[in-house]
């Protein structure tokens, strides 16, 4: 009969400690979707696609608002024919490549791909692939904005299209 006791006493610690286990898992997963934390995964060259999109190239895009040098039209004007001349083409000493889509406004809809070799373990360029980030640039009266998105569907995987359509942007 002490076996016994000892062997039902056990399994209750066990049990126990099992439900304080799932307990805690469902309160952690509680907080992260109540906090809006993201399940997709974040690979590498997502992460570069983004640092370029809030780096070099929100700083060209001000740069060429700021050379223009006149009102909101013109610095529209010039945003708009950087962004035109750097579609679809991997941006001269970079492994991004941007593609745009129609703006409205004074905002502009981009895709920023990142190419990325991960030869970690191959020592092989086969694990090749595009990374994506999104945003919405807009040219504002002293200074062109970013504003990271999820892509919309419409947006291909890889810059295989020569431009984007206006389907799914939040643009206003």
């Amino acid at each position: 009969m002490a076996a016994l006791r000892v062997t039902t006493t056990a399994t209750r610690k066990w049990l126990g400690a099992l439900l304080m286990v799932a307990a805690c898992a469902f309160v952690l997963i509680v907080i992260g979707t109540l906090s809006g934390a993201t399940d997709e995964v974040r690979r590498p060259a997502d992460r570069e696609a983004e640092s370029f999109a809030d780096g070099y190239l929100l700083q060209q895009l001000n740069i060429a608002a700021a050379d223009s040098g006149a009102a909101g039209g013109e610095r529209v004007a010039q945003v708009e024919i950087l962004l035109t001349s750097m579609t679809g083409e991997r941006v001269t000493g970079s492994h991004e490549t941007i593609l745009v889509g129609p703006r409205k406004g004074t905002s502009f809809p981009v895709a920023i791909y990142s190419y990325w070799e991960d030869t970690t373990f191959s020592g092989a360029g086969d694990d090749a692939y595009y990374g994506r980030a999104c945003h919405v640039y807009t040219v504002g009266t002293r200074a062109v904005t970013s504003v990271p998105i999820n892509c919309p569907t419409s947006v291909p995987e890889q810059p295989s299209v020569p431009a984007l359509t206006s389907d799914g942007w939040p643009l206003g």
